[in-house]
């Protein structure tokens, strides 16, 4: 057998084995950035408190920053540490695999803020909350890819860059940008009167109520663009869905 013969017959094995390797998720394995794939019997993700967090398959160590997926045997995970900038997690969980993948993450955070309680205040001090070291809330952050690509945020962004060519999904995403809009009115026009009104009532004692009635409208503009911030990511998933279900 000559030698071009042999090498064809090994491209076609590796070939082969790649390909098996991306549609068998029944062994635990390491998905790299250069899309080879590691298979081991054992998988370990080591997070230490002190060094890099690394990989150990069949006691082999493995970067992080080399990992572009993994599979524990259980779950899969995509890499979203360059995405936080090294900060929090390192991999999402995913959630739903189909023509957009889905994945999350939780995170603690911190509930001091500025700003109306109401929501994510704009630091103009109207209300001022202070958490102390037990008062923190977990919340969910959302990534996607399609295919092998890596992970993005789920963001109004990204995914009209994505779904671009669904028309359906395009709507729902016009649907949240008009929303979007609405919202940063509202928010900014609520902010601004109750601040408006709080200083006007501090100089003007004796027009209490009157001051009373625009801190309460201002903050009353700014609770219906929070509700509408909240609403407005449904639109979102209902792109996503719509894009899933779809034959484009």
């Amino acid at each position: 057998m000559n030698r071009a013969k042999l090498i064809l017959i090994l491209s076609i094995i590796l070939i082969g084995e790649q390909v098996f390797g991306q549609i068998n998720e029944d062994k635990k394995y390491l998905h790299l950035y250069s899309d080879s794939l590691i298979y081991g019997n054992n998988l370990e993700y080591i997070t230490p408190i002190f060094k890099a967090s690394h990989f150990l398959i069949n006691s082999k160590r493995i970067e992080i920053d080399d990992v572009k997926f993994y599979y524990d045997g259980n779950y899969f995970y995509g890499n979203v540490d360059k995405i936080n900038y090294h900060r929090g997690s390192e991999f999402a969980k995913r959630t739903m695999k189909g023509k957009i993948n889905l994945y999350e993450d939780e995170i603690a955070v911190n509930n001091t803020h500025a700003g109306p309680i109401i929501g994510p205040g704009f630091g103009v001090g109207l209300f001022i909350s202070f958490s102390n070291k037990n008062n923190y809330e977990t919340r969910i952050v959302n990534y996607y890819n399609i295919g092998n690509e890596v992970l993005k945020r789920v963001s109004y962004y990204n995914l009209s860059n994505d779904l671009s060519g669904n028309p359906e999904s395009v709507t729902y995403l016009d649907m949240y940008k008009k929303d979007k809009n609405k919202q940063l009115i509202l928010q900014i026009a609520g902010i601004s009167v109750a601040t408006i009104a709080a200083i006007f009532t501090i100089k003007n004692p004796e027009y209490l109520e009157i001051g009373t009635i625009g801190i309460a409208s201002g903050i009353i503009s700014f609770g219906i663009g929070y509700t509408i911030s909240r609403e407005k990511t449904k639109l979102l998933w209902s792109a996503i869905n719509v894009y899933n279900r779809s034959r484009y």
